[in-house]
Order: C-alpha cells, then sequence, then structure tokens
C-alpha cells in the first residue's frame, strides 16, 4: 500500500474533525506551503487558513502587509501583534460563538466553513518553561475542546524531537513529514536545472539517488553549489556535502573517507603512477556470497516482498566485522551509514525514542544503503534491565519495530563481540537474514593478509616473520603500520602487539564454544562447528625469576 503524503494525511485529519494537529518537520516552509495549497478554492474552498508566527503576529494565510490586512477586515495591527495567546483566543471565540449560535439554533452559512489556526513555530510557546507557558497549554486545552464540534482546528508545527506535553498528548494527531521521495528529488534536480539554463542531465535518476536524505531546500543547495563550480550536477559534491550534513545532526554518520582506507572485496589492485595500493578483504567468502546474492541489482524482487533485512556479525574482535561492513557498501555501490545508539540518547522524556525514530527514518530516505551498528551489544546494553527507567527498553523497541516493518533497501550490518548480551527477541529469525561467526584467520589467510598489508606499507616481505598463529588481521595490519611509522623489521614491531587471543582467551573461546551449531560460519557459509578448530597456545612471556638473597645473620 502506497504511504500517504503529508497532503493526503492533513486533508485526512480535517475533513474527519480533529481539533489538534501535531506536525513534526524538517521544512516548516514547506509544511506551510502544503496547507496554502489545500486551503486554496480549487481544493477546499471551506477552509479558513489562519497563521501565528512569533515574528509577524497573526495573520490570515494570504494576507501579505498590514495594509491588505485592514482591507480584509481582520484584526486590528496592534493586536496581530501578540502572543500565541492571542490567536488561541481567537480561535476560542469562533468556537464559542458557533455553539452559542447552534444552541440558538441561528447558524450562519459561514459556521459550515473548517477554520484552521497554523502556529507555525507554537511548539515553542508550550516547551520553554516560561512564566506564560501554563497559560498557553490551558488555552490550547480549551480551544481543542471547544473546537472540536465547531469545526475550528489548531496545526501547530514542530521540529523533529519535540514532544508533546503530556497535557496534550491525547487531543493531538501526530503527523511526520516525510523527506522526500527518489521522485521528489528529481523533479527539484530537473526543476533546478532548466531554470539554470542547463540541459537535463542523463544520469538525473543517480543524481537523486545521491541526494536521499537530504530535504527539499538542501537538495537545491549542493545541487546549486555543483552547478556554480562545475556547471553540472556532480554525484561527488553532492555525496560530499551529503555528508556534512548527515553529520552535523550527529544521528548517523556517512564517513566518504572510507573509500580512501578500504577497496571493497578485491585484494588484487596494483599501483601505478601515484595511485596508493588500498588493502581489500581477506578470507569471509562464504558471508561475502551470502550478501552479495541478497544484494543483486538485477535479482527482481516479487511486489509485496520485503528486502533483505540484514545480518549479524559474532566474532573475535580484529577479525574483520566492521571491515567488512564498509567494504561491502563499496562492494555494492551503496553508502554506508553508521549509526551510534549512544547519541540518540536524549534528556527529555520520549526524547531518545524519537531521536531514534529520526535516525532510522533518515536511512529509509537515504536508501538503498549499508546501515552500519558496531558492537551492538553495548549499544541496547540497558535493554534487558530497568536501571535508566526503561529508556534503554523503550529505544530498543523501537529500533525492533523498524526492523519488523521497514520495507526501504536499508541493508543492516550488526557487530557484535559478546552476543550473550542481547535479548532473545534481538536474535529470532526475520530480525536478520542470517547471523554469522568470524573467528581466527586460516594460516593461508594470515599470508595473504600479511602481504596485502605489508604492499600497503611498502615493506619488502623479510626472511623472518612474527609469530602470528593467534594473530587476527587488525592484528597483521597494526604490525605492518607500526612498522612502518618506526622504521623498525616486523619481528620488533610485533613486540608491541598483544594478540586479542592473550588477553580474552577463556572470552572469545566461550564464545566459540557458543556460537557451535548456532550460527553460520563466516568463511564456508555453512553452519559453524569448532570441531577441528584448535586454537595455538598463546605465546606468553615467561616471567623473570626472582634470585633468592640468604640474608646472614648477624652475630
Amino acid at each position: 500500500m502506497t504511504e500517504l503524503k503529508l497532503a493526503d494525511r492533513l486533508a485526512e485529519a480535517i475533513q474527519s474533525g480533529q481539533p489538534g494537529i501535531w506536525v513534526r518537520t524538517h521544512e516548516p516552509e514547506e509544511a506551510m506551503l502544503t496547507l496554502v495549497g489545500l486551503a486554496s478554492e480549487d481544493y477546499a474552498p471551506d477552509w479558513e487558513l489562519q497563521v501565528w508566527d512569533c515574528i509577524k503576529g497573526l495573520n490570515k494565510a494570504d494576507v501579505v502587509d498590514d495594509e491588505k490586512a485592514k482591507n480584509k477586515g481582520g484584526q486590528q495591527i496592534q493586536e496581530q501583534k501578540q502572543s500565541a495567546i492571542a490567536a488561541l483566543k481567537m480561535l476560542t471565540h469562533i468556537a464559542s460563538e458557533r455553539e452559542d449560535r447552534e444552541r440558538e439554533q441561528k447558524p450562519l452559512e459561514q459556521d459550515s466553513r473548517n477554520v484552521i489556526l497554523v502556529l507555525r513555530n507554537g511548539h515553542r510557546e508550550i516547551t520553554n518553561n516560561c512564566s506564560t507557558q501554563k497559560d498557553v497549554l490551558m488555552q490550547i486545552h480549551y480551544a481543542l475542546t471547544l473546537g472540536k464540534s465547531n469545526r475550528c482546528h489548531l496545526v501547530i508545527l514542530s521540529f523533529p524531537g519535540v514532544e508533546l506535553p503530556v497535557e496534550l498528548q491525547e487531543q493531538f494527531w501526530v503527523i511526520d513529514h516525510e523527506l522526500p521521495d527518489l521522485k521528489e528529488r528529481k523533479e527539484v534536480l530537473e526543476g533546478l536545472v532548466v531554470e539554470s539554463g542547463f540541459e537535463v542531465p542523463p544520469n538525473l535518476t543517480e543524481l537523486a539517488k545521491a541526494a536521499g536524505g537530504l530535504t527539499r531546500s538542501q537538495v537545491e543547495g549542493v545541487a546549486s553549489l555543483s552547478l556554480m563550480h562545475h556547471d553540472e550536477i556532480r554525484a561527488s559534491v553532492v555525496n560530499r556535502l551529503k555528508a556534512q550534513t548527515i553529520n552535523s545532526r550527529g544521528l548517523l554518520d556517512l564517513d566518504t573517507e572510507w573509500q580512501g582506507r578500504f577497496d571493497g572485496f578485491d585484494t588484487d589492485d596494483e599501483e601505478s603512477g601515484e595511485t596508493i595500493y588500498v588493502p581489500g578483504l581477506v578470507g569471509l567468502e562464504g558471508l561475502k556470497k551470502f550478501c552479495l546474492g541478497l544484494l543483486d541489482p538485477n535479482k527482481k524482487r516479487r511486489p509485496g516482498k520485503l528486502p533483505p533485512r540484514g545480518v549479524l556479525l559474532v566474532g573475535i574482535p580484529g577479525g574483520g566485522k566492521s571491515a567488512f561492513a564498509k567494504s561491502l557498501g563499496l562492494e555494492v555501490d551503496r553508502p554506508t551509514l553508521s549509526m551510534d545508539i549512544g547519541k540518540m540518547m536524549g534528556g527529555l522524556v520520549g526524547q531518545t525514542e524519537e531521536l531514534t525514530r529520526e535516525g532510522l527514518d533518515v536511512a529509509d530516505a537515504m536508501a538503498p544503503n549499508i546501515l552500519f551498528i558496531d558492537e551492538v551489544e553495548k549499544a541496547f546494553a540497558g535493554a534487558k534491565g530497568e536501571n535508566d527507567s526503561g529508556v534503554s527498553r523503550r529505544q530498543f523497541g523501537a529500533f525492533l519495530k523498524w526492523m519488523n516493518d521497514h520495507r526501504s533497501e536499508a541493508f543492516v550490518v550488526a557487530t557484535a563481540n559478546d552476543i550473550s548480551d542481547l535479548p532473545p527477541e534481538f536474535l529470532r529469525a526475520g530480525r536478520f537474514s542470517a547471523i554469522f561467526f568470524i573467528g581466527l584467520p586460516t594460516p593461508e589467510q594470515r599470508v595473504a593478509i600479511w602481504d596485502m598489508h605489508m604492499k600497503a606499507n611498502r615493506i619488502e616481505r623479510p626472511d623472518e616473520m612474527p609469530d602470528d598463529k593467534i594473530w587476527t588481521g587488525a592484528e597483521i595490519a597494526t604490525c605492518c603500520d607500526l612498522a612502518d611509522e618506526i622504521g623498525c623489521s616486523l619481528v620488533e614491531a610485533a613486540k608491541f602487539v598483544v594478540p586479542t587471543m592473550n588477553t580474552s582467551r577463556e572470552t572469545l573461546t566461550r564464545l566459540m564454544e557458543w556460537a557451535d551449531g548456532r550460527v553460520l560460519d563466516a568463511e564456508s557459509g555453512t553452519m559453524y562447528s569448532k570441531e577441528g578448530v584448535k586454537i595455538p597456545d598463546a605465546t606468553i612471556p615467561r616471567k623473570r625469576a626472582h634470585r633468592k638473597v640468604s640474608r646472614k645473620s648477624k652475630s
């Protein structure tokens, strides 16, 4: 079923007699234009739109100056500049008059019209904890109570993340103003290009996809900047500015610099000229094949079928879980968004859940993409308890609901080092397309990883190599980086590398035992089995023995 747009939902709310409507939007001007369009004679001739904001006061939507307001018989200019309470009293007065005429059975023809008061920045009046806040709340409550049966409506425009006060939650419909979809972004770009005197680019659809997650004004802004500097709209410019915009919100992180540190799954690229060799990703062949099959752009999905949910990667720290998430986006040509659950914890009641939903809405708007959540067991560590008054549980619930219901092409790659900390409902079938275990690399893979990172650091293969039997790929990469930075041999650099299997052997052994028969092996793609997996003995330096010194007794 096609999701209703803002105009449809607003019209539905007004026509059904809903007295209070709370619109959460990143684009208040666009929402205001939608309301003005709905109130036009062609669509709803029985709508009378009144608008209040903290700068201009109360005015009709079509009034542009004070003189025009006088001619139209509106309130005096002095009254129009008053506070939001004056505007609310106006709505209450109209509702009261209609109620009186109805009681006396003397209704006027104009009483059948819908009077709609829009508070453009009204959320500030009821959430700023000032001395007039209680008066505004009481006036809103009174206006909505009278307006319910007298065709008087109150619309408040607010920004996402602002919550309704408890006193008003039962009296308002909450409507989210969605970010522009692909079709709308194409229309914005095409209109801007034509208006600027340029030809419509043949890759307009690709450019519109690159602008996913931006508001309409932001789409215009990045496109205008690209046209000004390059006489064309370039996807690289859109991506760079989009990364700055997304990062500034603090909810998601779009790191365009990953492309300079990872090269998808490829490990065979050669240097040419000034080109720097970029490491790829060795091993994990079963996991790679599985994800590439799910994200094949040529695969036709049956109408109504949900897109792939994603994968949960469990395993040894440094085994390549995060590198896989970053490389997958490059391999399938999708932007990779990193979600930091901790940044979405708000200080007000309900703010955490709202920020989580907002971040997921951005992920939906930017689809198709890879949504990367690192160390998810720490992100939702409080979901099992009540130490934070249930905030973590509600945030976790909002995330689970999105995972279960979302229809966008947002593919989740979540990583965990200790799956025992996750609630059972997070692991049930349907949340993820599959769960994979990533262990230590094989001897052949360690050789390939050494070659790859030595090449990236311009190190020739020496005669003597470090003892790497219990090393992960991250530890091999660290050793090569240290050897390059310090200017020493790999064996010398290895002295500064402490393998995770040395420091957390018991914990990681228990993790392998848990994964046995429960999850898939990232290497083979079949059920993981710890049989045949022998962990080499850790190389632990022996402590120097202390010499016993005999003390001669005093004679």
